[in-house]
């Protein structure tokens, strides 16, 4: 009964070096985006303050009262059924960190190839650290799922331990039921995530693939992107008689592509020839029409 607490404390203060070693110095050294943090974390804030002020406190405040009723047996007389019967509506904060694993791994790799400064962060925490004990960051962020899926294999161990004509048996069967249904919500949310962003890869890559010079894009690479709009457009070109020339505009939360379009769908379905694209932080739009039919929009930069 004693592994409950110990790994709990472990667990804990796991995460406590995940806030405070990594995720704020981190911030606020700039090292990383905000955005890039929020893939990177997730909630991790609201996982670390669930186990904290609740699991590990309620655990330790059991087995103190138990220990101080002088009793030879106090372990015995420790009932954690209605403890975790009582928390397992409470894991259901695992949800988003769970569901956005996929997006933080990915992100993770892209850091360490892609910012030397991170790399650096990082290893030097791994190589120096004491508290880090070795352990790469990639082992700190899967912490929190590898310990939700711990707790029904842990009251799976209490139930066995528990004589069944006891009260307690029957609250720790309770637990066990409704923690693991906690658990399977959980996984079923974070299945769906990796679905989604299966297809959303996926998309990605056929609009990516249908533009000739559409590698350069590296869609994909963003797990944040999304794409808003597709539609066929003129673009207006200043010239002596102003020219329209059709255009295949795909617009996404962070980036503008426009793509010229084939008269004939070229090998490997390519259907257009990159134009033109830009971070949309860099322009900005003005709706100068508002006429539907003749609708006109000026793209400039900021």
């Amino acid at each position: 009964m004693m592994e409950i607490v110990e790994t709990e404390r472990d667990y804990v203060e796991d995460l406590r070096i995940i806030m405070e070693v990594y995720k704020n110095p981190l911030k606020e050294s700039g090292i990383i985006t905000e955005e890039q943090q929020k893939s990177l974390f997730a909630n991790i804030d609201d996982i670390e303050n669930l186990n904290r002020t609740k699991i590990l406190s309620i655990l330790l405040f059991r087995f103190d009262v138990a220990q101080r009723g002088g009793d030879a047996s106090w372990m015995m007389k420790i009932n954690l059924g209605d403890v975790f019967t009582s928390l397992s509506e409470h894991l259901k904060q695992y949800t988003e960190y769970c569901a956005n694993q996929p997006k933080a791994l990915a992100m993770l790799r892209d850091l360490e190839k892609e910012n030397a400064e991170f790399a650096k962060f990082t290893k030097d925490l791994m190589d120096n650290d004491p508290n880090v004990r070795g352990l790469s960051l990639l082992s700190f962020i899967i912490k929190p799922v590898q310990r939700l899926c711990k707790y029904p294999l842990l009251l799976r161990e209490l139930i066995n331990n528990t004589d069944p004509t006891l009260a307690e048996f029957k609250q720790l069967q309770e637990a066990a039921k409704k923690v693991n249904s906690t658990v399977d919500y959980v996984n079923e949310e974070q299945r769906k995530a990796e679905l989604e962003e299966e297809e959303k890869t996926t998309e990605m890559s056929k609009i990516e693939n249908s533009i000739e010079g559409g590698e350069i894009l590296d869609l994909a690479a963003d797990k944040n992107r999304k794409i808003t709009r597709i539609g066929d457009i003129q673009r207006l070109v200043k010239k002596q008689k102003k020219e329209r020339q059709p255009r295949k505009l795909y617009l996404f939360n962070n980036l503008v592509v426009l793509a010229k379009p084939k008269k004939k769908q070229g090998k490997k379905g390519k259907e257009s020839k990159l134009d033109w694209f830009c971070k949309i932080a860099d322009v900005s739009f003005i709706d100068l029409a508002d006429n539907e039919a003749s609708r006109m929009i000026y793209i400039t930069f900021i």
